[in-house]
């Protein structure tokens, strides 16, 4: 039986946290409750916290090419021969403008989307009446959260600072880190003892190589775009428009773009997990199944079924995003380094947390499901319990096991190897849990799935539910994945 790699971990003192998002929030209240820790920094490219949550009005919006691998679409900068070093602002895309557009709104109810140890309704007393839509909050009132989260450890912040490359040497996380004014970028160094990675899945966007799409671009400039640069329903007024994807961020584009549009066809490879029959018969949508090529001379778009092509005056992308750590070399992260794997998973985690080989690496984050700040949670708290000494993980063929057996529950399609859906969030949040069991010491104090979520959570599912069938006439906006 292969030992544990725990086993031959030194202490933890100083702790690196990427990323000042919701779930770097997590992360940085568990390490902070655990009071093990001498050093604690959370490194935020942005100048301000939040993460996917902030509201970019006006971003930059990238030619729609195709981004099919991160090691393309995001490739580690190299960083200056000596350090510490002044150089020019890099011109490399970061993927750094968040995905909010107006009128976004959770797809959970507020009694599911929060902490425990800092309830959303303590922060937020602005009644749900109030708000623009009655049972999810907008994304003006997560973002507010967030930031009251963030304050209660505000001198652990370093902002405006990208980590760039992270090596691991003589049990030390050797960080290179940019951090960036106006005109040049300062390039240093740190070490920890651990590093959590917290950056979300929401940066680098995927876009399909689908035949025609580059020189559809060059004959159509902005014509086509991804869902992370869509902001409002003000451009699309009167257009015909193409939607590619059929995940809830399409649902929620449909659902707004409807009221607004001359004409809306939806390309899908397949029914939506979430909604499988959603577009079937619905008035005012053509559903065409994959979008096949693109025709650059006159903007034909053909597709799969073999019907006619379709001329659209702007393609919007819901087409997901690539999990992408260009910071991470090879064994840690192999994506961005012309792994042949498919970039929507990472391999060689355990329980969506741990890499396996060497646990003082970890995610908080990973997990894509509709009790996601719960889940992020949960994860951070075992995540500094293990790096205080105070939980034992299994040894390593152990850890593989699970990877295998969670492998085979999604059929090997490592596109939902991450995803857990109800009930099989529930049962996830629980088995986090019952780690937390096996603890004692300081942290944070968190209960098993209780009772009194559940009906709130399927209330909310069926809200969603209905607000689909009525694409046609409700007009209330939607979710970030």
């Amino acid at each position: 039986m292969l030992e544990s790699p725990a086993l031959n971990m030194s202490p933890i003192r100083r702790v690196a946290v990427i990323g000042a998002g919701p779930s770097g929030a997590a992360a940085a209240e568990a390490l902070k409750q655990a009071q093990a820790f001498d050093v604690i920094r959370v490194f935020e490219r942005r100048g301000e916290v939040g993460g996917a949550w902030n509201f970019d009005p006006a971003p930059n919006v990238p030619i729609a090419d195709p981004l099919v691998h991160p090691s393309a679409a995001d490739p580690p900068l190299q960083p200056p021969a000596e350090l510490p070093a002044t150089t020019p602002k890099s011109s490399t895309e970061r993927w750094i403008t968040a995905p909010v557009y107006e009128n976004l709104t959770t797809n959970v109810n507020v009694e599911i989307m929060t902490y425990t140890y800092l309830h959303f309704t303590d922060v937020d007393k602005t009644p749900l009446a109030e708000d623009h839509d009655p049972m999810f909050p907008s994304a003006a009132r997560v973002l507010n959260y967030i930031q009251t989260l963030h304050n209660r450890h505000s001198d652990y912040l370093v902002l405006n600072t990208t980590l760039e490359r992270a090596v691991k040497q003589d049990n030390e996380w050797h960080l290179t880190l940019r951090q960036a004014d106006n005109e040049t970028d300062y390039w240093y160094e740190e070490s920890f003892d651990a590093l959590v990675v917290a950056t979300g899945i929401y940066s680098v966007p995927r876009i399909p190589d689908i035949p025609g799409l580059h020189d559809y671009n060059r004959s159509f400039p902005g014509r086509a775009l991804h869902s992370k640069y869509f902001r409002s329903v003000e451009g699309f007024k009167a257009q015909s428009v193409l939607v590619v994807g059929n995940g809830i961020t399409a649902l929620d584009l449909i659902r707004d773009l409807m009221p607004v549009v001359s004409k809306l066809t939806v390309a899908h490879r397949s029914p939506s997990w979430m909604y499988p029959t959603s577009l079937v018969g619905v008035p005012g949508i053509s559903a065409r199944s994959q979008l096949q090529r693109l025709d650059p001379e006159n903007g034909d778009c053909f597709f799969a079924d073999g019907g006619p092509p379709f001329r659209p005056d702007a393609i919007i992308f819901a087409t997901g995003y690539h999990v992408s750590f260009p910071f991470l070399s090879p064994p840690y992260a192999s994506h961005n380094h012309g792994s042949s794997l498919a970039a929507d998973w990472v391999p060689g985690t355990y329980l969506h947390t741990f890499h396996q080989q060497d646990p003082t690496l970890s995610f908080v984050g990973l997990v894509q499901n509709s009790v996601s700040f719960r889940i992020f949670e949960y994860q951070a708290a075992i995540v500094a319990a293990f790096l205080a000494g105070r939980l034992k993980l299994p040894v390593l063929e152990e850890m593989q096991r699970w990877e295998k057996e969670r492998l085979e529950e999604v059929n090997n399609n490592s596109a939902l190897f991450h995803y857990n859906k109800y009930p099989n969030s529930v049962e996830f949040l629980n088995q986090l849990h019952a780690l937390l069991q096996q603890t004692t010491g300081p942290g944070l104090q968190l209960h098993s799935w209780q009772d009194e979520w559940t009906p709130k959570y399927i209330a909310g599912i069926e809200e969603r539910k209905r607000r689909v069938e009525n694409l046609k006439t409700l007009h209330i906006t939607g979710t970030v994945l």
